[in-house]
Formats: C-alpha cells, structure tokens, sequence
C-alpha cells in the first residue's frame, strides 16, 4: 500500500541529519552562554578575597554574614581569586607558597572581593 522510495528515505535521513545538528548546535551554544555570563559575575584574577561559608557547612543553626569566629571557628577563608566554575572556587594564598584551597560553591554564603 505504501511504499518507501530511496529518494523518500534520503530525504528523511537528510532532514533528520540537519535537525540533529541543529539541536546539537544550540545546547552548545547556551552552554556557552552560561559560561560567559558566570565568568562575567566572577572576580578578577588575583583580586583579594573573603569567601564567607554557610552556617550548615560548619555545623552551626546559626551564623553571621560578617566574617569572624564563631564559637571559636573561623567562618570565612581569604586569599588571591585563581579559577572558578560551576562547582568549585579556587583561592591562591595571599603570601608566599602554600597550597591552593578548593572551596565547594554549596558551602559559600558570600564572597567579598576587597578593593586594591
């Protein structure tokens, strides 16, 4: 009753082709876009920082956006802004050598950047 030409399955494997590229081209494309609107809301490269955490990352019911010591811990890491992402934020120590603290972006309350 129906019968599937060659030219008919050629232009169905031609349209399918296209609409996947397509698809493909435009998750890219946002994905990019995220990237550079998060890179935009980042500091800058070497700026001195206070990174803030949540009260739940240090066991606390509750805390202060300011950084100090509460019951004798410290809620907040300083040093030079190196790298960022999606998941992670990456300070260099402000003197000398030392090593790079990774700081989990799901425990950051606040980031204050300091102006030079």
């Amino acid at each position: 009753m129906f019968r599937f030409r060659i030219r008919t399955l050629l232009l169905g494997l031609i349209l399918v082709v296209v609409g996947w590229s397509g698809y493909s081209y435009w998750v890219e494309y946002r994905q990019q876009a995220h990237r550079a609107a998060r890179e935009l809301l980042s500091p800058p490269l070497g700026a001195t920082c206070t990174v803030i955490f949540t009260h739940e990352a240090l066991g606390l019911e509750s805390g202060s956006v300011q950084a100090t010591q509460i019951h004798s811990r410290e809620n907040y890491l300083r040093g030079r802004f190196a790298l960022s992402n999606g998941e992670w934020i990456v300070l260099d120590p402000l003197t000398g050598q030392g090593p790079q603290q990774w700081i989990s972006r799901k425990h950051v309350l606040l980031i204050r950047v300091e102006a030079e």
